[in-house]
């Protein structure tokens, strides 16, 4: 069906003229981009692999909102607003709820258990969308290697 096509009898026709047969030349470079064309879509396996670390990166941008909605929903229990923060009581209770909601995380997303610390601290200074971008990249699976930068540019 391809070969059928006027558009490449005419693309072929135009640069068989060409009579320059340098391995750099546009005649070569021609064929080689038809032929590496014709071998790709031949060849589905990257397309499939392309389209699974797609799918990955947005299943880890949804478990990202998802995190960072649960962790405002968590911010609004604490009322930082009635708190005195000067008093090392509030600081107390503070770490210690934040430290409650990391061992839940932790629990969901075992992958989390090295980087509980950090993951407190985040919550304690209400950091909220770092966190769940630490924890959507870091509780996904490795295989597909979503980059932080994916989750960070789609920032809502």
């Amino acid at each position: 069906m391809v070969f059928e096509a006027e558009w490449l009898r005419k693309l072929v026709e135009q640069h068989t003229y060409i009579r320059e047969l340098r391995p750099g030349g546009p005649r070569n470079r021609f064929f080689r981009a038809l032929a590496n064309g014709f071998r790709s879509a031949a060849a589905p396996a990257p397309r499939f692999f392309r389209s699974l670390r797609d799918g990955a990166q947005e299943v880890a941008r949804y478990i990202r909102r998802e995190i960072s909605s649960e962790l405002q929903q968590w911010e609004r229990t604490l009322d930082r607003s009635m708190a005195d923060h000067a008093d090392p009581m509030w600081d107390a209770e503070l770490t210690q709820r934040a430290t409650a909601k990391t061992a839940e995380l932790v629990q969901r997303y075992p992958r989390l258990k090295p980087h509980q610390e950090r993951i407190t601290n985040l919550l304690r200074k209400k950091q909220h969308y770092e966190a769940s971008v630490l924890i959507a990249h870091k509780s996904f699976d490795p295989i597909f290697k979503v980059s932080k930068r994916a989750l960070e540019r789609d920032h809502c």
